[in-house]
């Protein structure tokens, strides 16, 4: 019991030294608010406004340039998009006969490039008769042989 009460008359005697203390310093003086006029403000003020004006306009601008952005990005994505449409819906008989023309042109006959010739030489129209005139050494390259565009069932 007695340890309590000099632990309790120890504190307590810190605590009333802390008052005292705190008494004896200089009394605070509260400010006197004075109202400011405009122009006072405005030059008072003037450099706090700058920054809130440049964030609220930027985050007013962000919009526009989150479209535009996405804009942009969509722009490129259809662009790819068109570019590989022909590939897509390329038959196999199609890429077959570009490779071949392709070997024709380089002159890089493939392995497989008299088999390709043989296919295409038993579905081939029967060649037309030579001209006479100056588009006699000119070979027509066969257009109508490409993929089908009309679907059954449809009008």
């Amino acid at each position: 019991m007695e340890n309590v009460r000099n632990s309790v008359a120890a504190q307590s005697a810190a605590l009333s030294q802390a008052a005292d203390e705190i008494l004896a310093e200089a009394k605070v003086e509260p400010r006197r608010f004075v109202p400011l006029s405009s122009a006072e403000a405005v030059l008072r003020y003037w450099s706090d406004f700058i920054p809130s004006w440049a964030g609220a306009i930027s985050i007013d601008l962000l919009p526009v340039v989150l479209v535009l952005v996405l804009m942009i990005v969509n722009d490129a994505m259809r662009k790819e998009s068109q570019s590989a449409t022909e590939a897509d819906t390329m038959t196999a008989a199609e890429m077959l006969r570009a490779m071949s023309l392709y070997r024709q042109m380089t002159r890089e006959p493939g392995p497989e490039a008299a088999d390709i010739a043989v296919a295409e030489a038993a579905t081939a129209p029967p060649p037309e008769p030579a001209k006479d005139g100056p588009d006699a050494t000119v070979t027509p390259i066969e257009l109508g042989r490409g993929k089908r565009t009309d679907t059954p069932g449809r009008s």
